[in-house]
């Protein structure tokens, strides 16, 4: 049995998603938080013996392999458990559970955005969580650990609430880091399975061989300039979250160093955690020059918030090989557009599209239907702009829309009567029971209507749309579109 002070796990939205024999593709959600890999840097460079698990991703590369099995091939006193996206809300309870079971003496420590908003909550109805980290932990957790392994005390730890007996003790928060340079996010060797993580998606580890390009997220940036109503990273969310007011920027040389020691580790994707055009036209510019300077020819993949400039495309073309940059509409309705926060038209859109492709760079576009405003008549809406996209583009792929629940943290759903939404996932049981139904579908309950759909309309919709998307892509790709 290998032994550790602390070890990082990340789990499965639910694990009854490999008890499922029928469900066919489902997603495991494997992709990690990015703060992840800092914060176990920043635990191991106090000294103390750290690793970093991948539950879904051990439990995808060997079915033979149980939650309980995997957890008694390894020992640590403290497992800090990642609760970031709300999906991961019964994997991350049953994680914790086990843990306990198997090693009953440990401490468990969660953490993450879901965590930190329903820590109250977590803590009284969950006994096998011990210590929830509230914010950015890679100040709270390091003392968090050091004081627990030296002395076996919590105390007053600013940023950690904790359980005392049958009571919940909140501790103050704390000033959040202001220069987030300090922070390494590209030791990938405390990852167990490293290898096989860069090249996995959420559905799992893809297995086509040594010639699978690899990828890794990389933070270029902490919190947003935008305020989209659905989305709990937004300025005012993160704001929340973090106790800073604004955006935080890495340096572009920083960034450039990461690219550049990543690049010599085989990674072959960088990718993005933000729209560097948030920074300004001179950061994304200063990013580019300080990678070029580094002589790293690498490949890129960037997730528009807004529509990207034309002067964007160039840089990114002249620096980057087969870059891919993604765009989010997520309603084909302008109108719904603009409420969400998404300050650009279906023109616009499309004029976007077509700058891509004059610079030879790929794009993603992504919708997420049944936000606040959508109708029925979103489909014919929907079917529309997409024909659109596929006749007009090159280089442009259209992704079936994804299953959208609600951020609890979002604007839309703190302020809910503002936007006329009826939520049904009020707490984070809520979450939880959600959590645990998405073992064979990639489609999930929403978790609230609207005035015009029902939870379960918003459901048909994505369906039927996810269908429209694969249809029309298949007539593009045999060249029936062109004949309709």
């Amino acid at each position: 049995m290998k032994r550790y002070d602390i070890v990082f796990l990340h789990p499965p939205p639910t694990y009854s998603v490999f008890e499922d024999k029928t469900a066919k593709n489902p997603p495991l959600f494997l992709i990690m938080p990015m703060g992840l890999f800092s914060l176990a840097g920043e635990v191991e460079n106090d000294g103390w013996n750290t690793k970093i698990v991948n539950i879904p991703l051990e439990l995808a590369l060997d079915r033979g392999v149980t939650l309980r099995k995997l957890l008694r091939s390894f020992e640590a006193e403290i497992y800090a458990i990642d609760l970031h996206w709300a999906i991961h809300s019964a994997g991350a309870i049953q994680t914790a559970q086990q843990c306990k079971t198997s090693h009953p003496d440990c401490l468990v420590v969660l953490g993450g955005m879901t965590a930190d908003y329903f820590s109250e909550e977590i803590l009284r109805a969950h006994t096998s969580v011990d210590v929830i980290v509230k914010g950015e932990a890679e100040q709270v957790l390091p003392e968090l650990v050091g004081r627990y392994l030296r002395h076996r005390e919590l105390g007053e730890i600013r940023g950690a609430d904790y359980r005392e007996e049958h009571r919940v003790i909140h501790n103050s928060g704390r000033q959040p880091l202001q220069d987030l340079d300090e922070l390494d996010f590209t030791n990938l060797s405390l990852l167990h399975h490293k290898d096989e993580y860069v090249r996995s998606d959420i559905f799992g580890y893809r297995r086509f061989g040594p010639k699978t390009p690899s990828a890794i997220w990389l933070p270029i940036a902490r919190g947003c300039v935008y305020d989209c109503i659905h989305c709990g990273g937004s300025l005012r969310c993160y704001s929340a979250f973090s106790g800073r007011p604004n955006p935080i920027f890495r340096s572009p040389q920083k960034i450039a160093e990461d690219i550049e020691r990543l690049d010599e580790n085989h990674i072959d994707i960088m990718q993005f955690s933000h729209d560097p055009e948030i920074g300004g036209e001179n950061y994304y510019r200063d990013i580019v020059e300080q990678v070029k300077k580094r002589g790293v020819d690498t490949s890129v993949y960037i997730e528009a918030f807004q529509s990207p400039s034309e002067g964007f495309f160039r840089r990114t073309a002249d620096s980057f090989h087969d870059p891919t940059i993604a765009l989010s509409p997520e309603s084909p309705s302008d109108e719904v557009r603009y409420l969400v926060g998404k300050r650009f038209s279906n023109q616009d859109l499309l004029r976007t599209l077509k700058a891509a492709d004059d610079h030879l760079v790929s794009t993603l576009v992504y919708f997420c239907l049944g936000l606040p405003g959508e109708t029925r008549e979103s489909l014919g809406i929907f079917d529309d702009l997409v024909r659109r996209i596929l006749r007009t583009t090159v280089n442009a792929r259209v992704i079936p829309p994804i299953s959208y629940v609600i951020d609890p943290n979002c604007q839309m759903a703190i302020d809910s009567k503002k936007y006329a939404i009826d939520l049904i996932y009020r707490c984070f049981e809520d979450y939880r029971q959600m959590s645990l139904r998405t073992g064979s579908s990639s489609v999930v309950n929403p978790g609230y209507r609207t005035d015009h759909l029902s939870d379960r309309d918003i459901v048909e919709l994505t369906n039927r749309c996810q269908d429209s998307v694969v249809y029309l892509n298949r007539l593009k790709k045999t060249g029936l579109l062109f004949k309709s």
